[in-house]
């Protein structure tokens, strides 16, 4: 029995998954995140992403990068690091015994985020809900900017 869904089987680059040179899963993206390149460096917005019968094109910094299963693909995830998190907006906050960082939406909404080995733990505090929802750990900014857009409605964004 065939498992796939239709829009996998209209488009089977749909189906591509980690590539030479790159762990790079398309599904995880969207317009807006940030991304690297290898070869230029920097770290520059998604432009676009248009899925195609035999490859995904996502457009950054005005050029398309093709994602082909088995090619060399030039664009990289960008890994979380404290630095990092101080340009997205977030603040020190020391009150913890692990150093957080946070960036507060609303007096009452905040999204924290701390370190836990070798990953990121975002928590997103609602107080007027008397509400916490945990995630579970990320290492890459792509993730906390989806986490921060689905709770916050808004993006994150390279100062």
């Amino acid at each position: 029995m065939d498992k796939k869904t239709e829009s996998e089987k209209e488009k089977p680059a749909l189906l591509v998954g980690a590539v030479i040179g790159s762990a790079f899963s398309p599904h995880e993206f969207r317009i807006g995140n940030y991304v690297t390149s290898k070869s230029w460096g920097g770290s520059h917005k998604i432009q676009g992403i248009e899925v195609l019968e035999d490859r995904i094109d996502f457009k950054v910094k005005g050029y398309v990068h093709s994602l082909i299963e088995g090619q060399y693909f030039d664009l990289d995830k960008i890994q979380i690091t404290a630095e990092l998190l101080l340009k997205v907006g977030f603040i020190e906050d020391k009150r913890f015994a692990n150093i957080q960082y946070r960036i507060d939406e609303e007096q009452y909404h905040s999204l924290n985020i701390y370190n836990a080995n070798d990953f990121w733990c975002p928590i997103f505090r609602c107080e007027s809900q008397k509400q916490v929802f945990e995630n579970y750990g990320i290492k890459y900014l792509h993730q906390l900017q989806n986490i921060y857009y689905i709770y916050s409605g808004r993006e994150l964004s390279l100062s």
